[in-house]
């Protein structure tokens, strides 16, 4: 998660139509596609797609219930031959496990598309077993202040990046001071700006929405590597920075811990500049022996040089 606070957004009519046009084309949904969704509706992008796209495309929405984990998601797809499973991977993860346990087989997916969150590799190998007939997987950046999928990648064997944006947005990655002393990555760095879609402005955060910007600062710093693949480090707001104004590279800690098979999830939090950092770690097995696992943790942060947090 991220440390920014909720605020209400300034969107038209074309920015909708459009944002939501920019990803029918991308994907290239048709009159012959059904879409089921796994996802709450409350994140704009999602409601405006869902919303829209049987209006621009004529493909048919499936949406059982809120949930991650719809209740009659299975029996959903089935009845209505679902094509496109819309979810994000913590989502995902679960229904895979279910369907693994229950023995169901969904012949009729042919594309997944996974949104707002990094995509483990081990999903993406579960994914190709249970689903026999998928031919892409997608990961895509949702943004509120555009209402879309802005960026979007189905390249599977690039799974820590998050793709490369959609012809209808601008996006630059503007450096940061704080940014100056990091040495852990020689691709572009900094924060991610996007501009609204081609042929409108921003209209801000506040009444009466007339501010016009240019661009779009989303508060998330990423990596572009050469071939222009984008990668979310973490929100500027997590950033976490020593009394001497050094940046401490938390999430290589945090990919660290989370590559012990025993590990289900880490969060590094810092309290203060001067204080010592902790670890937060959620363990897939609560039985297990927490020495063993400490001791273990230890050894493979320091294997992974990022031993200096100890």
């Amino acid at each position: 998660g991220i440390s920014t606070s909720a605020k209400l957004v300034g969107l038209t009519h074309y920015q909708l139509l459009n944002g939501c046009n920019a990803i029918v084309k991308a994907i290239g949904f048709t009159d012959s596609n059904c879409i089921c969704c796994a996802l709450p509706l409350f994140k704009m992008p999602i409601f405006s797609f869902l919303g829209l796209i049987p209006f621009i495309a004529n493909t048919q929405v499936i949406y059982p219930s809120p949930s991650p984990l719809p209740k009659f998601l299975f029996e959903s797809i089935k009845k209505f031959q679902c094509t496109h499973l819309l979810s994000n991977a913590v989502a995902l993860g679960l229904i895979l496990r279910v369907a693994k346990i229950q023995n169901v087989h969904l012949p009729s997916i042919e594309n997944i598309i996974l949104l707002g969150e990094r995509v483990p590799s081990d999903l993406i190998k579960n994914i190709t077993k249970q689903f026999e007939n998928v031919q892409k997987v997608m990961n895509g950046y949702i943004l509120t202040e555009v209402a879309s999928i802005p960026i979007l990648t189905w390249d599977t064997a690039n799974i820590k990046g998050v793709g490369k944006p959609l012809n209808e947005f601008d996006i630059d990655i503007r450096n940061l001071e704080i940014l100056s002393n990091w040495k852990g990555n020689n691709n572009q760095s900094g924060e991610l700006c996007i501009k609204a879609i081609k042929g409108s402005k921003f209209l801000g955060y506040e009444t009466p929405y007339e501010e016009e910007l240019e661009w779009i600062e989303t508060g998330d710093i990423v990596t572009m590597d050469e071939d222009g693949i984008i990668e979310i480090i973490t929100n500027k707001e997590d950033l976490i920075v020593d009394s001497s104004g050094q940046l401490i590279e938390h999430w290589l800690l945090e990919k660290a811990l989370c590559s012990h098979n025993e590990v289900k999830g880490a969060q590094i939090v810092a309290l203060g500049k001067k204080l010592p950092l902790y670890a937060f770690i959620v363990l897939k097995n609560s039985q297990i022996n927490i020495d063993i696992i400490l001791t273990d943790l230890i050894a493979l942060c320091k294997n992974n040089k990022v031993c200096f947090f100890f």
